[in-house]
């Protein structure tokens, strides 16, 4: 077993929901949009996340990265809440989170970006003119409202961009 004090790095799948359809994902049969039936859709509490950095000796070098490897973290209806705990509270020293960006209200987006050590990546592929033919279901227009609110209310972003024939 690791020692506690040698976990800098946490990796918090927080929910398994999804706004999305990518072809290319693991909550779909390969290649289509259809949802594979034993996919359990369910959001992590943020609480539990809580839990085990209250048991780490030193949460300020502890870096957290909200993934979605099945699902979208903006999905989980805390992560705002668990964030601000987790840095406030806690003192972790990043958070880091990967999304479609086609989720929550501009506001949402501004909000978090007041946040500090928090770093977005959007998983953008291709422009308004073919992100939706990966991202299937991500709005564009709503996608880039959120995208432009974290980062002129000041949020540090970053845009993967999966290269495709298309794109």
């Amino acid at each position: 077993f690791i020692e506690l004090d040698k976990i800098k790095n946490l990796e918090v799948e927080l929910s398994t929901y999804c706004n999305a359809a990518c072809p290319g994902c693991s909550r779909h049969y390969w290649g289509t949009s259809t949802k594979r039936p034993e996919l359990v859709e369910e959001h992590l509490d943020v609480d539990t996340v809580t839990k085990v950095i209250k048991q780490l000796p030193n949460p300020q070098d502890l870096e957290i990265h909200l993934c979605g490897n099945l699902g979208d973290p903006l999905m989980n209806p805390r992560i705002l809440e668990g964030i601000t705990d987790w840095i406030e509270i806690f003192g972790v020293s990043k958070v880091f989170i990967d999304t479609n960006g086609g989720l929550r209200s501009e506001e949402f987006w501004r909000e978090l970006a007041k946040v500090p050590r928090v770093d977005c990546t959007f998983s953008i592929d291709g422009l308004k003119d073919t992100n939706h033919i990966y991202r299937v279901g991500v709005d564009w227009h709503k996608l880039e409202r959120n995208f432009m609110a974290f980062i002129e209310a000041g949020g540090k972003a970053t845009w993967k961009w999966l290269i495709f024939d298309h794109n």
